[in-house]
């Protein structure tokens, strides 16, 4: 198939120059099949797993710090495959990479391209190099807290439910909720069950010990133990929420 669209290239190419049109050739990736990488952010690393490739000799992982892009524009920017480094070359029968030489509270995106060998030769038939980035964040990220509605989840009249975010660093075990109501003078720690613990950075929440139409505060700090050693996170941005009635059923 790729002599066939190589060969296809050639012909646009001469008969392009033919007629005086200028006809761009083909980049390499563009007749390379995708593979797929998952990262995995740690506390002091960053982990990288893919499947088994069998006939692949050769693995190269490259690598971009993205934290000043992130910390402008969040998840949505563009991010040239010239942003990114070579780190490491390993052997084609690894199904992962554990990347140590990397910063706290910083963020990397990673792809790697899978190697052949053909007549003596590396061919490179693998990529996971793709306009999405593949990417995590090392440590934790301070959590964000938003509000949130889910009827689904209703258990009261009165509610509040909101999502506790933690990002794309390290995921959390639980979180420490703190609330201040309208007749506090401080906040104080109460128990939720997250009514949700997803892949997809964050936990929802359903807050029923509260009064219809009154404003409430909240704040959040992830908490994660790993052997004897205790992580938290730093406190999340105080929100303010109402309470509000469960919309009526007929």
């Amino acid at each position: 198939m790729k002599r066939i669209i190589a060969l296809v290239l050639s012909l646009a190419l001469v008969v392009g120059l033919g007629f005086g049109i200028q006809v761009k050739p083909a980049k390499a990736d563009d007749t390379v099949d995708s593979w797929y990488i998952t990262v995995t952010p740690k506390m002091k690393s960053i982990r990288l797993d893919w499947e088994k490739c069998n006939h692949c000799k050769k693995i190269v992982i490259y690598r971009a710090d993205i934290t000043k892009k992130y910390k402008k524009y969040g998840e949505s920017f563009k991010l040239s495959k010239k942003k990114f480094k070579k780190i490491y070359t390993l052997s084609g029968k690894s199904t992962s990479f554990l990347n140590t030489t990397v910063k706290k509270k910083r963020c990397y995106a990673y792809y790697a391209d899978f190697y052949l060998k053909v007549d003596g030769k590396y061919v490179k038939e693998f990529t996971s190099y793709s306009s999405f980035k593949d990417w995590g964040y090392v440590g934790f990220e301070k959590p964000v807290v938003v509000e949130s509605s889910n009827d689904n989840y209703a258990t009261s009249e009165k509610q509040i439910f909101f999502r506790a975010d933690y990002g794309k660093g390290v995921k959390p075990k639980k979180f420490f909720i703190y609330r201040k109501g309208p007749n506090d003078k401080k906040y104080k720690k109460i128990k939720l069950k997250a009514t949700s613990n997803s892949d997809d950075y964050d936990f929802l929440y359903c807050d029923t010990n509260v009064e219809t139409n009154k404003y409430y505060k909240y704040k959040v700090r992830g908490y994660l133990k790993k052997g004897k050693k205790k992580y938290y996170t730093k406190y999340s941005k105080v929100v303010k929420l109402q309470a509000k009635s469960k919309p009526y059923e007929e």
